[in-house]
């Protein structure tokens, strides 16, 4: 009975005679009635078109927003073994979604399961949210932050500990700590991977290095020590993980910004076996910028993670990538690839340069000036051309 009443005889009938009349044109056909019709492919690719174009719209109103932007909210949580595998991202994307209910753009998620290092890419539109992590930490962008980190190249470093990703002049770092129990082995490795992505890194560049530092850091004790570097707040005193720390980021120019600042509430993780606060995560940014971070909260969210997140707000506007080392490009005599020859010396050339570097971590630039190099020296520059007198 169903189906005797939702079909229409008639109906049926005239979109069969419809079909026959159009066939397989795609422009505006007349019917036997005198009525212009557009055929279904013709609509089907105007729906497509329409979808695109408002894509790129919305796209371009989240860049300006992030372009616009004076103050930026950067904030950094221990997840407690946060699975990035493929098979277990169920808590995953129940962490972006809360992120993405309080609009939180920039994530520095430290303590996180994964075996190996990758990009994931959650959602789509004004939705999206783009996970980049290491074996044991990692960074998350959503909406305005994650398209214009794509824009800009998705220029990122990753390690086992730090995993960084570059947005104009601001450098994100998210990094994780072993345990001061585990030696100095481990620890040593740890910070010489950070000193690493610490170098590659420009003079006027905004570094923020966010994670759980495992270490507790008390207020300063006398007027000149660790000047700088640490300030007069803090929870508890000072342990040996927290000395080791603070002298390390005085050799490197470096403060721990959670003394600077005076927070409510501000322990991060509750141990249950002393039953007591402790301030394990936080930031630490250069001595030069510390006047560019503004208020720092913590938030009582204990559903996901026995460590509290940690929030700061950066007062500067993220300027565009500037273009001082940019690449001169070289006039190459290109005629030389018309013989088969020189074709084949490129190929083997080429291959022989790419298996060396593999599995090295080559950037987009060290392969442009690897290339460039390549190409000169199998066809050599082209000859300046000598005006007629």
């Amino acid at each position: 009975m169903e189906n005797d009443v939702n079909e229409n005889p008639e109906s049926e009938r005239r979109r069969k005679r419809q079909k026959k009349e159009l066939g397989n044109r795609r422009g505006p056909v007349k019917t036997r009635r005198g009525k212009t019709v557009w055929t279904t492919e013709k609509r089907r690719e105007d729906r497509k078109r329409r979808r695109v174009r408002r894509r790129e719209w919305k796209q371009a109103e989240l860049l300006t927003e992030a372009k616009a932007e004076k103050e930026v909210r950067i904030i950094t949580w221990n997840q407690q073994k946060l699975s990035m595998r493929p098979s277990n991202r169920r808590r995953l994307r129940e962490v972006a979604n809360w992120c993405m209910i309080r609009k939180w753009r920039i994530v520095l998620i430290s303590e996180i399961v994964a075996d190996n290092e990758g990009v994931i890419h959650l959602g789509e539109g004004k939705r999206q949210t783009i996970i980049v992590h290491g074996k044991k930490a990692a960074i998350m962008l959503s909406r305005e932050w994650a398209i214009r980190w794509q824009r800009e190249g998705e220029i990122k470093e990753w390690g086992d500990r730090v995993v960084s990703v570059r947005i104009g002049d601001l450098v994100l770092m998210a990094a994780y700590q072993p345990l001061w129990k585990y030696g100095n082995i481990q620890i040593e490795r740890y910070r010489q991977e950070l000193e690493e992505k610490l170098q590659r890194t420009r003079r006027d560049d905004i570094i923020i290095i966010g994670g759980d530092h495992n270490s507790s850091v008390g207020p300063r004790e006398g007027e000149n020590w660790q000047l700088g570097v640490c300030g007069n707040y803090g929870l508890g005193t000072t342990n040996e993980a927290g000395k080791d720390l603070l002298n390390w980021c005085q050799l490197n120019g470096l403060s721990w910004i959670n003394s600077f600042k005076n927070i409510k509430d501000r322990g991060t993780w509750y141990s249950k076996k002393w039953e007591k606060w402790y301030e394990l995560d936080g930031f630490i940014v250069k001595q030069d910028q510390r006047r560019k971070m503004g208020e720092m909260t913590v938030t009582k969210e204990d559903s996901f993670s026995d460590h509290r997140p940690i929030a700061v707000i950066l007062k500067y506007q993220v300027k565009g990538i500037k273009r001082r080392g940019a690449i001169k490009t070289k006039k190459l005599d290109l005629d030389k690839f018309e013989s088969k020859e020189i074709r084949k010396l490129f190929q083997t050339k080429t291959r022989e340069w790419a298996s060396e570097r593999i599995g090295k971590g080559v950037n987009w630039t060290q392969m442009i000036k690897g290339l460039m190099e390549l190409t000169e020296g199998v066809c050599g520059k082209a000859k300046r051309q000598v005006d007629s007198p």
